[in-house]
This record gives structure tokens, sequence and C-alpha cells, in this order.
């Protein structure tokens, strides 16, 4: 870690992770090491406190506070309103900065995993979703409203069905009450599901808005785009062009390497343990090692062969033991994901159903 520190490269882009845990562990050996009576132990002591509680890392993701998630309809006023498709962008342009990473850097994402690792979308990607959808609907001649049930397919924690009240009135009245809606008799019926609700503030402000381009994806739903990043974007233009017809939440990813980085990895694993192997048989008696220091290094055989060659071990299998474990985070969290999707999908598709049923029957009455 050291070595790395004060020699490694600080190319632009690169996750500088172990530098930041090179340099904690130099305070904190300093520390655990040094004397109390010298006034650089405390002075030392004083610079891993501080770094301990800083809100920020350079390589940390930033945390998010109160005032980020209580916005309500001042998300229109931010000036990053509409600029989603330029953030996506940016933040898949850094192909050339993903060929220049170390070797370490690499290790330590198929290790650790990606930063940031939460896929998206983001609280503030949330609302702008909920908020063209809302203008979407208000702009409606026929039916300028929007009830609880239309915003059911774009809550965090969707009901099963329509007919699961609770959780529709809960998420449908938080997105309501952030967008400050206010009730309207037009379109409501005496049940409290299908409610309507116009939202003034946000219709004033609609012109500061700019049509919903959801951010461009390389999952392709296949096992190996859970492992490492596609080179192929996957999208359509039609898809781009409207307003999805729920709230989708994209899968975790393993790491977001490329395919080479994720396969250099994968060998050099692979070849750590079977070297550990080899050194360990080759110091056990009858093997080669063992053979040419049997004479006069027995007792260094024995104590490489129990002492570092276990430890070596134990290193060799962790590597692979850390992707697994979070291999299978991985896809216990994707399939709650899973499930969230696929009920707001239905909640879509019945809200869809129902109105093609509503306007035949009106189609039949004229």
């Amino acid at each position: 870690l050291w070595c790395y520190a004060m020699f490694g490269s600080h190319i632009e882009g690169q996750d500088p992770f172990m530098s930041e845990m090179a340099y904690d562990m130099a305070l904190l050996c300093s520390v655990c090491c040094g004397n109390p009576g010298s006034l650089f132990y405390w002075m030392r002591a004083n610079q891993l406190a501080q770094r301990r509680h800083r809100f920020q890392r350079g390589w940390g993701r930033r945390q998010l506070t109160s005032s980020d998630t209580s916005e309500g309809v001042s998300l229109v006023r931010r000036g990053t309103w509409g600029h989603e498709a330029e953030d996506a962008e940016s933040s898949y342009g850094t192909t050339a900065d993903q060929q220049h990473r170390g070797i370490l850097s690499i290790a330590v994402e198929f290790l650790f995993g990606p930063i940031p690792f939460h896929p998206g979308p983001t609280e503030s990607q949330k609302w702008k979703l909920r908020a063209a959808v809302i203008l979407e609907r208000c702009m409606d001649a026929t039916k300028p409203c929007v009830t609880l049930e239309q915003l059911s397919p774009y809550v965090d924690d969707p009901p099963a069905n329509l007919n699961e009240a609770t959780k529709l009135l809960a998420g449908g009245l938080a997105i309501v009450s952030h967008f400050n809606g206010v009730p309207t008799t037009a379109a409501s019926t005496d049940e409290s599901n299908s409610k309507a609700f116009t939202f003034p503030e946000l219709l004033a402000e609609s012109q500061h808005a700019t049509d919903y381009r959801p951010a461009p994806d390389t999952d392709d739903g296949s096992f190996q785009s859970l492992l490492y990043k596609q080179d192929v974007v996957v999208y359509s233009p039609e898809a781009m062009a409207r307003l999805p017809s729920s709230l989708q939440e994209p899968r975790y990813r393993l790491t977001q390497l490329e395919s080479s980085a994720f396969l250099q990895c994968c060998l050099l694993g692979f070849l750590n343990l079977i070297g550990v192997l080899w050194f360990r048989a080759a110091l056990a008696p009858g093997g080669v090692l063992w053979n040419v220091m049997q004479r006069d290094y027995a007792i260094v055989a024995s104590v490489l062969r129990n002492g570092l060659g276990k430890v070596l071990l134990v290193y060799a299998i962790l590597f692979w033991m850390l992707p697994i474990c979070r291999l299978l985070l991985v896809l216990t969290w994707n399939a709650l994901r899973g499930q969230r999707n696929s009920k707001r999908a239905d909640l879509a598709y019945a809200l869809d159903q129902a109105q093609n049923h509503s306007q035949q029957a009106a189609t039949a009455f004229l």
C-alpha cells in the first residue's frame, strides 16, 4: 500500500481508493506504534480524526441531505432540470479513462464493486419522471387531472393490484403532497383511490421543464451484463421519445468494468490460486522445493508451507469469495427490484385496459 501511494500513477479519472487507504493505514500504524509523549503522535492522531469525519472523500459518493428529498415543486426551478441525457452521456463517455486504469484499481472494483454502487434512478430522477407524467396528464383537454390510481405505477413501494388501497393511498398521496396537489371534483368518484388532483404550481412552472428522456442503458438483461459493462447501449428511439408507462429500477451490477478488464481479474485470481496451491505442494514432503531444502533448510520449508503458504491460500480463496458473496447479494436485490418492476408494469397494464374499456363503452354509447 505504501509503495502504491508513493509511486502509483494518478491518472485523471482513476479511482484513488488504494492511495487513500494507504494514507489512512500509515496514520493508523503511526498512532498504534508511536510514542504518546511525542508531538508528532498527536498531530497524526488529529489528522486521522479529521479524515475519519470528513463528509465527502474524493473517491466516495455524496450523501443526500434532507433538503434534496423534500423540495416539492421547486425541482422545476433547479438549473439541472432537463439535463438528464447530458449527464448520462458524460457518465458513459469514460471509455478512455477505463482503458488507462491500473490493475490495482481494477482489482478493487472487482472485489468491492463499482462506485457508485447504486444503479439509480436517483430520487431527483424519480421526481422528474413523476412531474413529467403529471404534466402530460394535466395538459389533457378532456380530463386535466390525475388520480391516485394513475400515479400507482410510479410509486416506490407499489401495491400488488389496484384493490390494495393502503399502499395505493400511501404512495399516491406522497407524490401529491410532494408537488402540492389540490383535490378537484372533476372525474372523481366515491372511492378514495379514484380521487382526482390538479397541480397548479407544477403547471405554472411547466415552461421550465423539458421532455423527459431516460438515460441510455448498457444492460440487455443477460447474465454477462450483470458481471461487466456491455459495449452496446441498449435503447430505442421510440422508447426515448415517450414517457415510460411505469417506473423501472435497473439492476444492480457486480462491476462496471470492461469485459477485457473483468477477464483479466478472473485470470489473475485463477493464476494466483493455482500458484499458491503449487507453492504449498512443492514445499510438502516429497515436493520439488522440499527435496532441495530438506537438508539444510528443512525448518524454513516447514515454516513457509504452514505459515506463509496458509496465509497466501486464505487470500487466494478470499479473492474469489468476495465477488461470489457480492454476486449473491446482487442477485437477491435484483430479484426484489424485479418484483417491484413487475408490480408497476401490471398496474400500468391494468390502467391501460381500464381506459380502453371505458373508451369502448363511450364509443358504443354514442
